[in-house]
């Protein structure tokens, strides 16, 4: 009888401990869970504002333990870039989500989005060039930087126009006083 009594009391220690690990682990997996980013948040990072968030900023982002939390992180991101706050539209964003729309429509490569070829990643990130040179295999964009356009941001692409695909082969930071014969 000790004995039964004794392995009955073991068995009960037992399935007390394995239905208490049991709801530890689903205790745990549901906090993980929460930090988990869900797929539009996922989009959010990758896609929308991949070439223009902070490495600290993703980083932060990613620690966030609840959607509200990301979704406020989501409002003070467009608000940090947003050029006129007194207004009810942010420009930075609107003119940003524009930029990805022009880089789909006009870059996409053989079923590769616009947005991640090298033109659209450089569109979206410094938008319209000031000045597009063209050749069959080459294209070179031109940016004029700084208030008194004192800095010109030069990218040259370098593919194949029949199949659409250009890669970035250089990029370069000119003084505005190189004269236009050097880019």
């Amino acid at each position: 009888m000790r004995r039964i009594l004794f392995s009955l009391g073991i068995a009960t220690l037992l399935s007390i401990s394995v239905v208490a690990q049991q709801q530890s682990q689903k205790i745990v997996h549901d906090l993980s869970s929460q930090s988990v980013l869900s797929e539009v948040y996922i989009k959010w990072l990758s896609e929308d504002v991949v070439y223009i968030i902070t490495t600290e900023e993703e980083r932060y982002f990613r620690q966030l333990k609840s959607d509200e939390e990301r979704e406020r992180f989501i409002e003070e991101f467009w608000l940090r870039r947003d050029p006129m706050r007194e207004t009810d539209k942010n420009k930075f964003r609107k003119e940003h989500y524009e930029r990805i729309a022009y880089a789909n429509q006009n870059f996409a490569v053989d079923g590769l989005p616009g947005w991640r070829t090298d033109r659209g990643r450089v569109y979206i990130t410094y938008g319209k060039p000031d000045e597009i040179q063209k050749s069959a295999s080459e294209e070179i964009w031109l940016f004029k930087r700084g208030p008194g356009g004192e800095e010109i941001v030069k990218f040259e692409f370098r593919g194949n126009k029949l199949v659409g695909e250009f890669q970035v082969q250089q990029f370069q930071r000119l003084p505005i006083g190189v004269s236009r014969q050097h880019y």
